[in-house]
């Protein structure tokens, strides 16, 4: 994480293969975002799916009233817990509150980061 200061919240996940769609929403309790810390969710989707083609990633605070909030992200790793030898990932985003960001990812490699 990279933002100015720490943002509270929870993420909402989608995987899509091109067909199917799973989900999983990250909101038994805030999280706090850290600048310069690294922070690890575990999501349990409502699907399996199979060769990912997209990921979409919703960053929400649960409060109307609150100010526009950004979340900068440096990196976002995918890793299916069956199968950990690919995982996958993306590179420096900025995720609005409230607004679905969605991106095609890579097969991460250990040198970017």
């Amino acid at each position: 994480i990279w933002s100015r200061s720490s943002r509270w919240g929870y993420l909402t996940v989608k995987l899509n293969n091109g067909t199917k769609e799973a989900v999983a929403v990250i909101d038994h309790k805030d999280v706090e975002f850290r600048k310069h810390t690294e922070t690890k969710l575990f999501a349990q989707f409502d699907k399996d799916i199979e060769s990912v083609k997209e990921v979409s990633l919703t960053f929400s605070t649960g409060k109307l009233l609150k100010h526009m909030q950004k979340l900068r992200v440096l990196k976002i790793r995918v890793t299916n817990l069956e199968h950990k030898e690919k995982p996958l990932c993306r590179y420096d985003f900025i995720l609005e509150k409230n607004h679905e960001v969605t991106f095609k990812p890579l097969l991460c490699e250990e040198s970017l980061f």
